[in-house]
């Protein structure tokens, strides 16, 4: 029981310690980051041309790539 006068600091001292690290962590990230996608994407559709499955990838394929500003 001696010892419960000390669990509040040492708990403040943990979640100090525990923000420091994520400023410190998201302030790295945003310089790390390149611009994605670097190339372009491939879709690959395991039906036959004309299907229906192949018809909606391609529109899917179209929105995507321009989104994202790729062709």
């Amino acid at each position: 029981m001696s010892n419960m006068p000390c669990a509040p600091q040492c708990l403040q001292r943990t979640l100090a310690a525990a923000m420091v690290l994520a400023a410190a962590a998201s302030a790295t990230c945003d310089g790390a980051r390149a611009e994605y996608p670097e190339r372009q994407i491939t879709m690959i559709v395991c039906f036959p041309a004309g299907g229906g499955t192949d018809i909606a990838a391609r529109l899917i394929n179209t929105s995507l790539g321009e989104a994202l500003g790729k062709p």
